[in-house]
């Protein structure tokens, strides 16, 4: 079968689903659903497979995020795999040799991922970082110590905030749409694991050089508006967020 027809079969299926999500009447996306049902038996395509048929492997890329560093900060450190997995990404450290005389060995945060879910990574990876950086200066917090344990305790409790979020999200789609986003989420996932194998996280315990500086960056950390800073994005657009 030539790619032109998969792709015309594709496009009738993926009619018929709409029309079962969008039909009048009860009737209408019953008869709809079940030729939909009939046209993937008959090609042994799967409901993923119509959906986010147009995905390829072009569309799944890598994008490095702020500046190479021989030493990287551990907040920063704690943020990127939040990011990653709340934005549907992977993140990684992509290792670089810098220029002469010393040769340095540099690291820098690169995510992984679908371009729309990298554009997203990339922007909260900025607002964050920026708003943890704004908050410790406006903070009053002096000594490289207390300023490392401040931005720890911020990022820890945004961490914490991203996941809740994820979860809070995948319910709302799972209550009031059909299938078909999360469909494509899970689409998105499988083939990012095709391209760059699977995510592994390491969960190390950092420590806390000044208790009270990391406290008050724990809550300074709750005070932070992640889905305001998401406003005008494409997360944003949804009304869950809004």
């Amino acid at each position: 079968m030539t790619d032109s027809k998969i792709k015309k079969i594709r496009d009738r299926i993926r009619k018929l689903l709409n029309m079962a999500g969008d039909a009048g009447s009860p009737n209408e996306a019953a008869i709809a659903a079940k030729r939909a049902k009939a046209l993937l038996a008959e090609y042994n395509l799967s409901e993923a497979d119509v959906i986010a048929g147009d995905m390829s492997a072009e569309d799944f890329r890598e994008a490095g995020v702020g500046k190479a560093m021989a030493r990287y900060p551990v907040w920063m450190n704690i943020l990127g795999p939040a990011i990653a997995q709340y934005t549907g990404c992977h993140s990684i450290f992509k290792v670089s040799i810098g220029p002469a005389p010393r040769y340095q060995k540099l690291k820098q945060i690169q995510f992984r991922g679908h371009v729309d879910d990298l554009m997203l990574a990339e922007y909260l990876w900025t607002y964050l970082t920026r708003t943890i950086e704004r908050m410790t200066n406006g903070a009053g917090v002096y000594g490289v110590a207390a300023r490392n344990s401040f931005k720890k305790g911020m990022a820890g409790e945004i961490c914490k905030k991203l996941r809740e979020m994820a979860d809070e999200e995948k319910a709302w789609f799972t209550q009031h749409s059909d299938s078909r986003a999360l469909v494509v989420v899970d689409k998105k996932a499988a083939m990012l694991r095709e391209k760059y194998g699977i995510a592994r996280y390491s969960r190390s315990s950092h420590g806390v050089s000044d208790g009270g500086a990391h406290a008050r960056g724990r809550a300074a950390g709750a005070d932070v508006s992640i889905r305001r800073g998401l406003q005008g994005t494409s997360r944003g657009a949804t009304g869950y967020l809004k």
